[in-house]
């Protein structure tokens, strides 16, 4: 997730805001790793049924023990709604640095991660020796907690072939039982022109070409999905439709909907934020923001193939806490300090955890939903953990004043 790609929806986003306004070196666990592990006792009971005139039902207990990682906490008390319908996008820092350190839902009461979204394979950018050790923690980590992973395709970065291979290595390697799909591309709309998007353009010409190696590797019941920004309302009437309409037609039920349903990066709300710092605030942390967004996309998915049936994932949301380091998130918080507070980063997770994927009338906004991120990374604070060299969460009970959020 890039603050950079915001101007290119900023139309969508404001169009659906809610009035007044009219989108990463760990290794093996340390000492203090391994006093913050938890371990999570998972119980199955057997029943014996026997002749109940002459012998009692007898019941053996079976318990295995789950010992993972998670963040120390004093603020431990969040419901989570869904957890097999939630997951995080794995941040540059985790990815790179400390995959290990993946394990419970951070404030939870011990409930475990069991879906991961990556962005790529690896990354350019990313100690080659760290990759083989990094993926073999994955394969650990989703073996032992049964977790399934989105994997991505890394496209318009300069890179887009090596990305593949790098994914489609690890792919094989934690095996499709625990593939839930695959991204390719990611923000897409961001860099790709009316070209990439044509019929039979780029766009659908390098997933038909992954998807028949997928194929041919056993990973033919694999979804597949392509991630746009909240300007997907826009494009999907414009230079998107042609590529949409083809990937659809192309791969049927295996295709699925995918954008990322950010409020921070929207201009009306930033704008309004310096006029009335709290009311802003609350809009953009509320899941009614999130709710809005996806009711005006889905119409738009339904018109486009004639009907409301199927499956939309929701692949990144969050809040940085402090604010983004980039020029317009800083004049924000200059003048609405709560905007990069810990509190509001608290509203924004623990709405997205509490929500259950529906819309106030009961009917489904979403099949599945990942919150961004783990830690933070590039300049933001989406994190719930600072970085790799601590186990604390950054929420706590003692939250940031307004004031310590601005930036400087």
């Amino acid at each position: 997730m890039s603050a950079f790609r915001s101007n290119a929806f900023v139309g969508a986003l404001v169009a659906l805001s809610t009035s007044p306004l009219i989108l990463h070196g760990c290794g093996g666990p340390t000492e203090t790793e391994l006093k913050t592990s938890t371990t999570a006792e998972v119980t199955t009971i057997t029943t014996t049924d026997q002749d109940t005139t002459t012998t009692p039902t007898t019941t053996s207990t079976t318990t295995t023990r789950l010992s993972v990682w998670n963040c120390s906490t004093n603020r431990k008390t969040l419901q989570i709604t869904h957890p097999d319908r939630k997951g995080i996008a794995i941040d540059d820092v985790t990815m790179g640095k400390c995959l290990g350190n993946v394990g419970m839902w951070p404030h939870s009461k011990d409930i475990p991660t069991t879906s991961l979204r990556l962005f790529t394979g690896w990354k350019h950018g990313f100690d080659s020796g760290k990759r083989e050790e990094s993926w073999n923690q994955l394969k650990e980590y989703v073996e032992k907690t049964n977790a399934k992973v989105l994997f991505g395709v890394e496209y318009g970065k300069g890179y887009d072939e090596q990305s593949w291979k790098w994914t489609f290595e690890l792919m094989k390697l934690i095996g499709p039982e625990h593939t839930m799909g695959v991204g390719f591309g990611n923000e897409v709309d961001t860099d790709g022109g009316w070209d990439f998007f044509k019929k039979d353009g780029p766009a659908i010409s390098k997933i038909k070409a992954s998807v028949e190696q997928m194929d041919a590797a056993g990973f033919q019941d694999v979804p597949i999905t392509t991630v746009f920004t909240a300007g997907l309302i826009a494009h999907i009437d414009g230079k998107a439709r042609p590529f949409l309409k083809q990937a659809h037609e192309l791969f049927g039920d295996r295709w699925v909907w995918s954008f990322n349903p950010y409020s921070i990066w929207d201009i009306g709300l930033m704008n309004f934020a310096k006029a009335d710092c709290n009311a802003a605030v609350q809009s953009a942390t509320s899941i009614k923001y999130i709710q809005s967004m996806t009711k005006g996309i889905r119409g738009k998915i339904s018109d486009l193939i004639g009907g409301g049936d199927f499956k939309l994932w929701l692949t990144e949301a969050g809040w940085s806490a402090p604010g983004v380091q980039n020029a317009g998130q800083r004049s924000v918080v200059s003048h609405c300090g709560s905007w990069a507070s810990q509190e509001s980063l608290w509203k924004m997770y623990s709405g997205v955890m509490e929500w259950d994927l529906n819309f106030d009338d009961g009917t489904k906004a979403a099949d599945h939903m990942f919150y961004f991120t783990l830690r933070d990374s590039r300049g933001e604070s989406f994190g719930l953990v600072s970085d790799c060299g601590t186990n604390d969460c950054k929420i706590g009970d003692d939250f940031f004043s307004d004031e310590s959020a601005l930036m400087v």
